[in-house]
């Protein structure tokens, strides 16, 4: 696992879930417990789980975050244009698709 990452997964015998990150000095891996989809995505318990943990090892690194915010919103930006462009494309074929008016079949 490379530095500054992090990997979760359920060990399906014990149905309990463990995260292992590499934020700190050294690989860590905790032990998350069962989770079930019932209070939410189990990505969001996940995160709700760890978050905390994880802010206090990247607090330091603010300016990595927030440029990692800018550019996430840059690809942002680039997936909706390329959504509407998708979206139009689609416009246009269904208009040339549709019957015309008083068109005899």
């Amino acid at each position: 696992m490379l530095k500054g990452g992090y990997l979760s997964w359920q060990e399906p015998v014990s149905d309990r879930w463990f995260q292992a990150n590499f934020f700190g000095k050294q690989l860590e891996i905790s032990d998350l417990g069962p989770i079930d989809a019932s209070r939410g995505s189990l990505r969001a318990q996940i995160d709700a789980m760890t978050m905390d943990a994880t802010l206090k090892v990247l607090a330091p690194r603010k300016a990595t975050l927030t440029e990692s915010q800018r550019r996430r919103r840059l690809g942002d930006a680039s997936s909706e244009a390329r959504a509407a462009s998708i979206r139009a494309q689609i416009r246009e074929l269904v208009k040339r698709a549709a019957p015309k008016v008083g068109a005899v079949e």
